[in-house]
């Protein structure tokens, strides 16, 4: 990667085992700087969003509130 101008800078608050965790993982993939490993991390994984999610959860929510329903009207029937 080229030479970059970062001129953005975010604070991230750990707690002590957090950091350690950090330290250690850091370690392990022999990154150079803290700057480094986040990025890399960062690459490594795809960030997977679901539109409409609130939708498709009020409808899961209905079918479940149907089965249900089923479920104690049929036991109701003995």
């Amino acid at each position: 990667m080229p030479n970059l101008k970062r001129n953005k800078a975010i604070t991230l608050r750990m707690t002590e085992d957090e950091f350690n965790f950090f330290k250690n993982q850091m370690n392990k993939a022999k990154q150079k700087t803290q700057t480094d490993f986040f990025l890399a991390v960062l690459r490594k994984k795809p960030i997977i969003t679901i539109e409409h999610l609130s939708q498709t959860l009020s409808e899961l929510k209905r079918q479940g509130n149907n089965l249900n329903f089923t479920r104690n009207g049929f036991m109701f029937c003995y």
